[in-house]
């Protein structure tokens, strides 16, 4: 089965520059619409905490996510000096990490005991951040990981993109954020390359939707994969 439509390339295909950054081995600037995003990978010989409790051999991944004072058009202040991580950062986090987990093996010896950290720092955000930093933070770890020869870790690819529903009842990819503010529903769809779902959230503020919008949301997600899948095997992976 098929979506009847497509999104253009233009609305889920981001632009990356690799090896933006000198000091980390495996970096990328990111851009897609008016959203710019850099990502470093690192792997750090120490390990989360119930991993340690539990004298557990598995390593572990994390996605940290921060914006920059001057990302939107008013300065926000930097999280660090707020005493506080804000609950939405968090949230993203954790949506993240958890989608690039299932991607690997980590339960593999070869990461016992290490953290692999995931840091993006958004330099300009215009809404959809976060599957911005889902991709960008993909194709990192993939060439962070290709380049210290553990490739066998990685069990799939994942894709993530903010689908909104318009009043009208049709779709925009990852929208701006003036577009965001008058969506009735913005729902973030992570899948992979088995065309599995790995996370989905949706956001009702306004009014819920139909079991027939959410099958065509997800066709539309699997098509935007696909396409997005096939541009990282010929250009980057």
């Amino acid at each position: 089965m098929e979506s009847n439509t497509q999104f253009e390339e233009k609305d889920f295909l981001p632009s990356f520059f690799l090896n933006y950054i000198g000091n980390s081995q495996s970096n990328i600037f990111s851009k897609l619409k008016g959203n710019q995003i850099i990502t470093n990978t690192s792997l750090v010989n120490k390990t989360a905490r119930f991993i340690r409790k539990n004298d557990l051999e598995h390593g572990w991944l994390r996605v940290e996510y921060g914006m920059l004072p001057y990302s939107t058009n008013e300065r926000i202040d930097r999280e660090r000096n707020s005493f506080q991580t804000k609950p939405r950062t968090v949230e993203i986090e954790r949506i993240l990490s958890r989608a690039l987990r299932s991607s690997l093996s980590m339960d593999s010896l070869s990461l016992s005991n290490r953290t692999i950290i995931l840091d993006n720092d958004i330099i300009l955000a215009d809404g959809s951040t976060r599957a911005l930093c889902l991709n960008s933070s993909l194709v990192s770890l993939y060439l962070f990981l290709k380049g210290n020869g553990l490739s066998h870790l990685v069990r799939s690819l994942v894709f993530g993109i903010c689908i909104g529903i318009k009043e009208d009842g049709t779709f925009t990819a990852n929208p701006d954020f003036s577009i965001d503010q008058s969506l009735s529903n913005d729902i973030f769809v992570i899948v992979d390359d088995k065309e599995k779902i790995v996370e989905l959230h949706c956001n009702c503020d306004k009014n819920g939707f139909s079991i027939d919008l959410m099958k065509e949301i997800i066709l539309l997600s699997l098509d935007s994969s696909k396409r997005y899948f096939d541009y990282l095997r010929k250009n980057i992976l």
